[in-house]
């Protein structure tokens, strides 16, 4: 098996995992091991697009025709760079996926979600927006109880 198919598979495998998290705590580490994912798929994107610039005078089309192979060269190899530049803002998009993902507390018990509701100050009236004018300060909402 090559390098590539195993790699295929071990994402087949990271995808069939990732499918649930017992603890969201794992996304954290998860979203690291797919930065470096992605840097790695990267590189190996332009080490193959210049493989086929390096190999290029090798290249013919089905019907031997080199002009033809030449051309086909080139264009994979500037569609394997242009797809290697769009991964690399797929990956700094990951990478602060990741930075923002490591600034949460994922608690095991999560609390009873509070309701706000609106609280009367100084008898303040709230006039509904009508006619296309500015709505009227509306009253600041406040926990029950307070």
């Amino acid at each position: 098996m090559t390098a590539a198919e195993n790699a295929a598979e071990a994402m087949r495998a990271l995808a069939h995992a990732t499918r649930t998290f017992e603890d969201p705590a794992d996304t954290y580490w998860t979203l690291g091991n797919i930065l470096a994912i992605t840097s790695r798929f990267i590189q190996v994107l332009e080490q193959v697009a210049d493989a086929h610039r390096a190999q290029i005078d090798r290249a013919h089309d089905d019907d031997g025709r080199r002009t033809a192979g030449r051309a086909f060269g080139l264009s994979a190899a500037t569609n394997l760079h242009q797809a290697a530049l769009a991964l690399g803002d797929g990956y700094r998009r990951l990478d602060e996926a990741s930075r923002t993902s490591g600034r949460i507390a994922w608690y095991a018990d999560v609390p009873a979600r509070r309701t706000l509701v609106p609280r009367a100050v100084n008898d303040a009236k709230v006039v509904p927006l009508t006619g296309g004018g500015r709505p009227e300060p509306q009253p600041p909402y406040v926990e029950p109880g307070l």
